[in-house]
């Protein structure tokens, strides 16, 4: 019985969400054919901006004690979710990546500590972005269009001017956003390897455009050695 209500419920959202889900393909078709709002244009000046450089993408503090930090803030780091919170180590990530909206109430107050805020513009209309935002044309609803109910199917873009896909983390849309900035080399640090069917049909997805690209995506958190990315140990990628 919860399984049929909740496909009910599902389908039911599908088609609410479809206007906004045709909006989103029309000004995604926009962006393809070269129409750029101002909004992206900071984005659009990053393309390729970093190629023949690595980066890391951190989720909390695992692994990361003070000699790790310092060896991190030579490094081009992404920051997410509890990635941010880690001042009491004496470091903390020079970019930030944010789409969710209470990330951004919890963190609003910090993001002038950030060289660079990357964020979804689904952040737009509900708050004043600071200059250091660089915003991302984010889209989320599409997952209704490409699976059915309890299915997870996602998509992965190799062009963040375009599109980034949501895949149930800020950590696949950084993944999307470093490959946009012409990185080859992605290491993740307290990205904890997912144990739910989401999370691990996106890192699989982000898996196999990595593959077919020649990008490297690696994981680096002590203790999580297997799973869908390799693990690479800190101390093979530190001098």
């Amino acid at each position: 019985m919860g399984n049929f209500i909740g496909a009910i419920r599902y389908q039911m959202e599908k088609l609410r969400q479809r206007p906004h889900y045709q909006e989103e393909l029309d000004k995604m078709e926009q962006r393809r054919k070269g129409i750029i709002p101002p909004q992206f244009e900071r984005l659009k000046a990053l393309e390729n901006s970093c190629q023949g450089k690595r980066c890391f993408i951190v989720a909390d503090g695992t692994g990361v004690s003070p000699e790790v930090g310092k060896r991190l803030e030579k490094e081009l780091v992404f920051g997410v979710n509890s990635g941010t919170q880690l001042k009491w180590k004496g470091w903390k990530p020079g970019w930030l990546g944010i789409q969710s909206p209470q990330a951004y109430e919890a963190l609003e107050k910090e993001l002038s500590q950030y060289e660079l805020v990357f964020a979804g513009d689904n952040l737009a209309g509900r708050f004043h972005l600071p200059e250091q935002v660089v915003q991302y044309p984010y889209l989320g609803v599409y997952k209704y269009y490409v699976n059915r109910y309890q299915e997870y199917g996602v998509k992965f873009s190799g062009n963040a001017l375009e599109v980034v896909y949501d895949g149930y983390s800020v950590i696949y849309s950084m993944l999307q956003i470093a490959v946009y900035l012409g990185i080859k080399e992605i290491y993740l640090l307290g990205c904890s390897q997912p144990e739910d069917a989401r999370m691990t049909a996106a890192y699989r997805t982000a898996a196999q455009y990595a593959e077919e690209h020649g990008i490297r995506i690696c994981n680096c958190t002590p203790g999580e050695q297997e799973d869908v990315f390799a693990y690479c140990p800190l101390t093979d990628l530190f001098d």
